[in-house]
């Protein structure tokens, strides 16, 4: 009887070619992203020349908000998409169990971070807005204080 010897061909540069680019892809969206904020920015001052302080300061406000609720929420994306990229680009040893436990210890935390983004939006949204955040003040006082 004759065996047949099976081998798996793997290529060690290949991860290291998916986190290059995995990294540049965040980085053109980074760039894209700081682009149109800049616009926005230069926008909003060419365009708030003869406004009033009072006006000033709500758009500032609202930049600031528009800001906040894009990146705050957009972490709890990146964060899991890089953490295995990262893992599985360094070489763990395959012999011993503690690599292997961490590396499914860090997934499991990815996917519960993950899991968090709803909630980052919705607390943002909730202190970016200043009507939300005397509301929920109020609630929680109500709550401590039982006023």
């Amino acid at each position: 009887m004759k065996m047949k010897k099976k081998v798996l061909v793997t290529h060690h540069g290949l991860k290291s070619y998916l986190l290059l680019d995995a990294i540049a892809s965040a980085n053109t969206f980074a760039c894209i992203l700081i682009a149109m904020i800049i616009q926005l920015v230069i926008e909003l001052r060419h365009g708030m020349s003869t406004a009033s302080r009072k006006t000033k300061v709500y758009q500032t406000r609202a930049v600031r908000s528009l800001i906040l609720q894009g990146v705050i929420p957009s972490l709890f994306f990146l964060l899991p998409a890089v953490c295995p990229r990262i893992l599985s680009t360094r070489s763990f040893p395959r012999h011993r169990c503690d690599c292997k436990r961490k590396a499914s210890t860090v997934s499991i935390l990815c996917v519960n971070v993950l899991s968090l983004h709803a909630l980052a939006h919705s607390l943002t949204v909730l202190a970016c807005s200043p009507a939300y955040r005397k509301i929920a003040l109020n609630i929680i006082r109500k709550a401590l204080y039982g006023i």
